[in-house]
């Protein structure tokens, strides 16, 4: 069979590549002027998928703190559709931090991070990381420091437990 996107019934063994956009186009209907809405019946909703590896994940910013508005960001939002709760998520990025800190936030949500994006625990990255996020060169300094009870330790705690850093040189 085939969903209304032209897509085949996907194999449970099959590994999928596709873009931001094509995803979007297969998985919400609607547009930004009426809003969106799930498309149930597309294969890559109804898929069983182990792993889903999100490359470009720079894309999800903006998508958690605009989630309480009426028109989420459409990307963010298809993301989200993708995979149960047991899915393994991975997301990649050169700059998982293009504009502020809470694009961040976006990617960890999308990730299910815990405790960092835990819906129940809204408070916690704007407790603990966006006020460490607006002293200068932040990010060096969270990595510097090794005290878990501060913010920038908790901070740095975060950063370890989720990311694995690629240095130049």
């Amino acid at each position: 069979g085939r969903d209304s996107n032209g897509l085949g019934n996907l194999p449970s063994n099959l590994v999928v590549l596709t873009t931001p956009t094509t995803m979007k186009n297969h998985v919400l209907l609607g547009s930004s002027d009426t809003g969106y809405s799930l498309n149930s019946e597309a294969d890559l909703v109804r898929a069983k998928w182990g792993r889903i590896v999100f490359d470009e994940a720079q894309e999800l910013k903006n998508g958690y703190t605009n989630m309480k508005k009426p028109k989420p960001i459409k990307t963010f939002e298809a993301a989200n559709h993708l995979g149960s709760i047991d899915t393994c998520r991975w997301a990649l990025s050169g700059t998982p931090i293009e504009n502020k800190v809470t694009d961040l936030q976006s990617i960890l949500y999308w990730l299910r991070a815990q405790p960092y994006a835990r819906p129940d625990n809204e408070g916690w990255f704007s407790k603990h990381v966006t006020p460490v996020a607006s002293e200068g060169r932040w990010a060096e300094q969270v990595l510097a420091t090794s005290h878990t009870e501060d913010p920038k330790g908790r901070a740095r705690a975060m950063f370890l437990d989720t990311m694995i850093r690629r240095t130049k040189g």
